[in-house]
């Protein structure tokens, strides 16, 4: 009989005693149910077999829930209802704890006594001696079903059949336990089935045998040697014949039978397993031959256990067969079942509506109160911003007029600094101010001298808790450390460490920055940007300083998002954290570094190669490889290279796993800031602008590694562009400059505007000369000038730039020239701006701080 035919459920169950509902699991929700579906025939789970309960209940026919399995019900109305047809049934048994426990859990109220499935009872016959055995040909038994939440499971079962199995020896016998279709009910498991048989091909021996009746399907598992498994009646049939099987447990009803029989664990598998799992249970499965690889004697405990379900059956069948029901019979000639059948389901729909509406009500007048409120606040907030757009619009005319007058005196000081008499005068400047203001003037003169004595000498001299450093500073002899800036507020030690060092948990780690070089200086270099980018990825950041030249910190002070600035020296107690050396910081020694023990994780910056043009005399080199030698030999955790050349040289000397490749980066928001765009530019540069075709720029160290003799002779040869450069002298690097007319030197510009003074270049340009400083290098301004979009011009030494072949290239005056040209040509191409912009996003420092990332594992206190 069709569970939809209605009136012949009606008739059929008004002619019966009782009315008995057997499982497996059938009070189960994979989608979605409300009690409306009782009503449609065609809505699946729970309310199929719910509706010839409630009839049953109604018409006074007892009932009977045999054998069930309950579960899952992932919906609040299926639990609803499940719950009340276990408590109004007449007798009931389940199958499992697990659906004992769910029954429970939902609110069931009575005994719920509990046995093993049922198709623990069926006969199977003798079983000792029931294989196939023809010629040495095995045959595996394979019941599977398509599983919407394994898709593609089916591919790794293929797989491993192909490569375990041989298909001269095994028969593959493939069972379908879910024969026909049923729409908007079931499908069958056969379209699934030939699908997989269809994807070994030929050469395999396979049968698909369709079974009707239990019998059939003992008879079809008897005469194989192993089965594969993934129904619970398959598991549960080759339990009872004794075959090793391979539970593919694709619901936990398997996975508690597998662990009930205490099945071998490898040959428990999930449907979402890879395939190395699937050939390795395959294998083994093949390989059984006696025990089959489960516990007999617990198989044939439950197969006596499961008979306690008849028990129920006997309490409450045996009565009724002697019973009078002319009473019942009486009853249903009166009885209008449907109109039952709506009272109840109506009871349960009125409750819930009548509560749903209470609840919404309540939450309209609560969202009501909120509405006003929140219109209170916006007309608040409205006036807030009439106000401030007044105050902004009056700051923002303040700033114009003050933007025009510094760049009208900027302008001045430009022309006046270029000037004739400025240059004879200076040394009566020098004069007056010895006179008016000798502590100041002293300090300007001893720090130019500072520079020319010897790398040891300036090291003896070097801190801020040196005498030296206090005299030049302006401190009395007796005070250990600077004066603070009273307008700064600079936390203490013990402030730093209550109100940030003490919340590191919530930070992804501590990273300190030794020694290397003051935060605030005109030109932002790597250490900077590493810092910055880490602590905009979460980490809390301390860099130290020496107040050197252009820091003046007296504690610790926050300069960027998690980024401490500190020249405090109890830092060097903090435990656990990362720090960071780099490779062109003379003033840390091994001996300094590790006075205090290791206390965390160290990383060597590999930014440079070892030169005099780079590091100085010949004191300065040797602390330098003195470092380098320490971290190379062990005493560095993590070797950080910012070039190729670098990590190779690093992957040599410790291997590739303790080497990362960092190389510089770009920080893309500054560089493409808006603001750039309205910055005032000097008068100078405008007028040189004017003057020439094109302009060829360069930002950076005016420095000895850059190519003079090529820069005159270019610009000697090209009077038609202009040669701007822009940095800090370092060693009298802008006096090697041409004095040409086609060639400016604006001096060192703050970082904060420099991109606004790059944006009037059309070629950049990065002139180094040949040799292992311009082989090894990774300039920070290749990267920026990507992130301006504008074509970038270098010499042919340069690898790291010359890897990109965005880049144009020259090992001559001739060949730069060329280059210079062909880089005009590109510079307003708006498909080359993009490909330059794509990789300054590559580039970017936040990315670059990311590879960092892998030095923060788990760090031991040293």
């Amino acid at each position: 009989m069709d569970v939809e035919d209605f009136p012949a459920i009606v008739n059929a169950i008004s002619e019966a005693k009782a009315c008995i509902l057997g499982g497996g699991g059938i009070f189960q929700t994979h989608n979605e149910f409300s009690y409306a579906g009782l009503f449609h025939f065609d809505c699946t789970d729970v309310s199929t077999f719910a509706r010839p309960v409630i009839l049953a209940q109604k018409l006074g026919v007892p009932f009977v829930l045999i054998a069930q399995g309950v579960g899952p019900l992932i919906h609040k109305q299926s639990r609803e209802i499940t719950r009340d047809i276990f408590n109004a049934a007449d007798a009931v048994s389940v199958r499992d704890k697990a659906s004992l426990d769910l029954l429970k859990f939902i609110g069931t109220k009575r005994e719920l006594p509990m046995a093993p499935d049922l198709v623990w009872t069926l006969p199977v016959g003798d079983v000792s001696n029931n294989a196939q055995k023809n010629n040495g040909c095995k045959c595996v038994a394979i019941v599977i079903r398509p599983w919407f939440k394994a898709q593609g499971f089916e591919d790794r079962l293929i797989a491993a059949i192909k490569t375990v199995l041989n298909p001269r020896i095994h028969t593959l016998i493939w069972i379908p336990f879910q024969n026909h279709s049923i729409p908007n009910r079931s499908a069958s498991d056969k379209g699934f089935i030939q699908q997989c048989m269809g994807s070994l091909g030929p050469e395999w021996h396979q049968e698909l045998i369709e079974v009707d009746r239990p019998e059939c399907v003992i008879e079809v598992i008897s005469g194989c040697d192993a089965v594969v498994a993934m129904r619970l009646h398959a598991q549960i049939l080759a339990f009872k014949l004794g075959k090793p099987t391979l539970s593919v447990e694709y619901d936990e009803k398997m996975s508690e039978l597998s662990a009930q029989v205490e099945q071998d664990a490898t040959l428990r598998i999930r449907p979402e397993d890879d395939l190395p799992v699937w050939q390795r249970a395959l294998e083994r499965l093949c390989n059984l031959d006696t025990p089959p690889g489960f516990n007999l004697d617990v198989v044939e405990k439950l197969k006596i256990d499961a008979t306690h379900h008849f028990r129920v059956l006997d309490k409450l069948i045996f009565p009724l067969l002697n019973n009078d029901d002319s009473k019942r019979q009486a009853r249903l000639q009166e009885i209008n079942w449907f109109e039952f059948w709506l009272i109840w389901i109506g009871k349960k729909i009125q409750a819930r509506t009548s509560q749903s509406i209470a609840e919404r009500d309540g939450q309209i007048a609560s969202l009501r109160q909120e509405i006003v409120e929140r219109d209170g606040q916006i007309a608040s907030l409205r006036q807030e911003i009439v106000e401030r757009d007044g105050q902004i619009a009056s700051l923002r005319q303040e700033i114009v007029e003050r933007d025009g007058q510094i760049s009208k005196c900027n302008n001045e000081m430009i022309r006046i600094r270029q000037s004739n008499s400025w240059r004879i005068t200076s040394p009566l400047r020098a004069a007056k101010n010895l006179v008016i203001s000798p502590r100041r003037t002293t300090y300007s003169i001893i720090r130019y001298l500072f520079w020319k004595l010897p790398a040891g000498l300036r090291q003896a001299l070097h801190g801020p808790r040196h005498a030296f450093v206090r005299y030049v500073r302006g401190l009395p002899s007796s005070q250990v450390v600077s004066v603070s800036n009273p307008a700064t507020a600079d936390l203490s030690w013990s402030e730093f460490n209550e109100k940030v060092l003490s919340k590191r948990d919530d930070y992804k780690g501590v990273f300190i920055q030794e020694v290397i070089i003051d935060w605030n200086v005109p030109l932002y270099q790597r250490p900077q940007h590493i810092a910055t980018a880490l602590g905009r990825l979460g980490y809390l950041v301390i860099y130290r300083t020496d107040n050197w030249t252009g820091d003046d910190v007296n504690g610790f002070r926050e300069v960027s998002k998690n980024v401490w600035l500190t020249n405090r020296y109890e830092v060097e107690e903090i435990q656990g954290c990362v720090r960071s050396l780099y490779s062109t910081a003379y003033a840390n020694t091994t001996e300094s570094l590790l006075k205090k023990g290791k206390r965390g994780r160290i990383v060597y910056e590999y930014i440079d190669h070892i030169d005099p043009e780079i590091s100085g005399d010949q004191e300065n080199i040797r602390r330098l490889l003195s470092l380098k030698n320490f971290a190379f030999g062990g005493g560095a955790d993590f070797i950080v290279a910012s070039s190729r050349k670098l990590y190779e040289e690093a992957v040599e000397a410790v291997g590739k796993e303790k080497v990362i490749l960092v190389p510089n980066g770009v920080d893309t928001i500054h560089y493409r800031s808006p603001l750039h765009i309205t910055t005032p530019i000097p008068e100078p540069l405008v007028l040189f602008k004017e003057k020439h075709k094109a302009i060829v720029g360069y930002f950076g160290a005016l420095a000895p590694w850059l190519w003079y003799d090529v820069i005159a002779e270019l610009a000697s040869q090209r009077p038609d562009l202009g040669f701007v450069f822009i940095g800090p002298d370092y060693y009298g690097g802008s006096e090697k400059l041409p004095k040409f007319e086609n060639v400016l030197y604006l001096g060192a510009i703050d970082y904060k505007i420099l991109p606004a003074y790059a944006r009037q270049f059309d070629v950049c340009f990065i002139p180094f000369k040949p040799g292992e400083i311009a082989k090894t290098t990774s300039p920070l301004k290749l990267f920026e000038y990507f992130a301006l979009e504008k074509p970038v011009v270098v010499t042919s030494d340069m690898d790291e730039c010359t890897a990109y072949t965005e880049v144009f290239r020259g090992g001559s005056v001739d060949e730069l020239t060329v280059a210079i040209d062909a880089a005009l040509n590109v510079k307003d191409s708006d498909d080359f701006k993009s490909r330059l912009r794509s990789l300054a996003d590559k580039n970017d420092w936040l990315e670059r701080a990311k590879s960092m990332e892998f030095c923060f594992g788990k760090i031991e206190n040293e």
